[in-house]
């Protein structure tokens, strides 16, 4: 249906969050294989699953990958990426790298 909609090709499908799905999200995020999240939520209850939520958004910060959580900004990251704006290189984020800096000087010396 998003093909069929806006012409955008997923390259890559997951399983769902409890058959690991959000693990896999993950991996794509920090192995910046991903443009985007789109991760729909039901507001009004309850999620057993509600830390793997979190930490999908905060990968999404981390990398600075843009995470929609309902269909507004889920239209706002398609049009972003439909634009081809995300082709582009990213603002440079400084904490990412002096925090990668600093775990190889960890492991370096281990």
């Amino acid at each position: 249906m998003l093909y069929k909609k806006t012409g955008l090709v997923l390259s890559k499908k997951v399983a769902s969050g409890p058959l690991g799905g959000d693990q896999a999200v993950g991996t794509l995020i920090s192995t910046q294989n991903i443009c985007g999240v789109i991760f729909f939520r039901d507001p009004l209850s309850a999620h057993p699953h509600h830390a793997d939520i979190e930490a999908l958004g905060r990968l999404c910060d981390v990398y600075q990958i843009p995470f929609a959580t309902n269909p507004q900004s889920g239209e706002a990251i398609l049009d972003y990426l439909l634009s081809g704006k995300s082709e582009q290189e990213l603002i440079p984020n400084h904490v990412l790298q002096t925090y990668v800096q600093g775990q190889k000087k960890v492991v370096e010396a281990g």
